[in-house]
């Protein structure tokens, strides 16, 4: 009776530990930054700056020499459809940041990420 509630107690330990590490999704790491426009006369840069769950956004626009700064913290999530594509949703409370709330196709490339079309170089 002992080594049956032992290996009972095994087996609920092992379950419980899988489901842990099934229930963590993909997380990101680092600084990831893509530059918009090649003229010194309009450009500006998105970088997504990821740390466990947490994104915080910074997007700079540049126009004739002058530059604006502004960031952005939310939260992110990346699933696997049933397809095989990945998808990645961001959620920010900010209202000024309400058009960045989207869903995404996300990739994983060989210099960084790509979310929808734009490729996004790991700094």
């Amino acid at each position: 009776m002992k080594n049956i509630t032992k290996i009972l107690a095994l087996v609920l330990v092992l379950s419980m530990v899988c489901i842990v590490f099934a229930s963590c999704g993909k997380t990101l790491s680092g600084t990831y930054k893509a530059e918009l426009g090649s003229t010194s006369l309009v450009g500006g840069e998105t970088v997504y700056t990821f740390s466990g769950k947490k994104v915080t956004i910074s997007v700079t626009a540049g126009a004739l020499g002058f530059e604006k700064t502004t960031e952005f913290e939310g939260t992110y999530e990346i699933t696997e459809e049933d397809d095989g594509d990945m998808k990645i949703t961001f959620t920010f409370e900010d209202k000024d940041a309400e058009k960045y709330n989207q869903t995404a196709t996300f990739e994983e490339t060989e210099d960084g990420i790509k979310i929808g079309l734009i490729e996004y170089k790991k700094q």
